[in-house]
């Protein structure tokens, strides 16, 4: 598994995709919804991965996604 930083190229496994981590702290958090991550091609916006909830401990949250081979993306 990766970390997600800016800019980054992720290795694809044999499976032909790349398992990325995203995570952070979310500051100033007062209303109680959901955070979600998804992914699209960095050309056209289309979906690669669809919103996925992240995994919350109090402010802090983290997501696991599976993202196949063939980027430009944007998380």
């Amino acid at each position: 598994m990766i970390e997600a930083t800016d800019f980054a190229i992720f290795q694809r496994g044999k499976d032909n995709a790349a398992t990325v981590c995203v995570s952070g702290i979310l500051e100033n958090i007062e209303w109680g919804g959901k955070t979600l991550c998804r992914v699209v091609r960095e050309e056209d916006q289309s979906v690669v991965v669809p919103w996925t909830p992240c995994k919350m401990n109090g402010q802090s949250y983290r997501v696991e996604l599976m993202i196949p081979a063939g980027g430009l993306y944007r998380i």
